[in-house]
C-alpha cells in the first residue's frame, strides 16, 4: 500500500470516482462525477488541502481530503472549480448549497478538517481508513497543528462514528437542524 500525497490528474480520476462510488450522498457526490474531478483537481493545486489517495498495484483503494481552512473551502472552491455549473445543473443542490455549509459549524476553533475519508467497497475494516488518517495526522504535526475535526453524519447506523471514536476521536459538537445531522469530533494531535 502506498499513499500519494497530492497526486497526478489520473489518480486523482480514479479518486473522484471512487468518491462518487463510495458516497453517493455526499454534496461532491450529488453534484456529479465533473464536479468531483474538478474538485480534487482544485483540492490538490491547493496550499490549503491536501488529497491522500491510497494506492496498491497502480489501483486507488482510498482517499482522503484535508483541508487547512475548511471554513472558506466552499468559497475558495467556487472560484477554481465547476461548482457554479454543477449548482445549475443540479438545482435541488442549489437550494442545499444556499442553506448552510460554512456558517453552520458549532464554536470549535478554526482547526483543519478531514473533509472526505473513504474506502473502496469490501476494503473497510482492512486497516486502510487509519493508513490515510495516520498519514493525514503526520502532515498536520509538521504544520504545526495541536489537533483537528471530522464532521459525520448524525446517524445510529453509521459505521464512522465508531472508526472515529477507535481512533481517539470524540464528540465536540453538532450542527445542522435538530435533530442535528452531523456530529462533530476531534482528535488532539499532542
Amino acid at each position: 500500500m502506498t499513499v500519494l500525497l497530492d497526486p497526478d490528474r489520473r489518480v486523482l480520476d480514479a479518486v473522484a470516482r471512487l468518491h462518487v462510488e463510495v458516497l453517493p450522498g455526499s454534496r461532491i457526490s450529488r453534484l456529479g462525477l465533473p464536479f468531483a474531478r474538478s474538485f480534487y483537481a482544485f483540492a490538490a493545486r491547493s496550499n490549503l488541502e491536501h488529497v491522500l489517495a491510497l494506492s496498491e498495484d497502480g489501483e486507488v483503494r482510498g482517499a482522503a481530503l484535508l483541508s487547512l481552512s475548511p471554513k472558506t473551502l466552499t468559497r475558495r472552491s467556487a472560484l477554481r472549480t465547476t461548482l457554479a455549473w454543477a449548482l445549475l445543473r443540479h438545482p435541488s443542490n442549489l437550494l442545499a448549497a444556499l442553506a448552510g455549509g460554512e456558517g453552520e459549524t458549532p464554536d470549535i476553533a478554526d482547526l483543519p478538517e478531514i473533509v472526505a475519508i473513504f474506502v473502496a467497497a469490501g476494503r473497510q475494516s482492512a486497516g486502510e481508513g487509519t493508513l490515510l488518517l495516520r498519514h493525514a495526522e503526520k502532515l498536520l504535526r509538521e504544520a504545526g497543528f495541536p489537533a483537528y475535526l471530522v464532521r459525520t453524519e448524525n446517524r445510529v447506523d453509521n459505521r464512522a462514528i465508531s472508526f472515529y471514536e477507535r481512533n481517539g476521536f470524540r464528540v465536540v459538537g453538532a450542527s445542522g437542524a435538530k435533530p442535528a445531522p452531523f456530529l462533530y469530533m476531534k482528535k488532539s494531535l499532542d
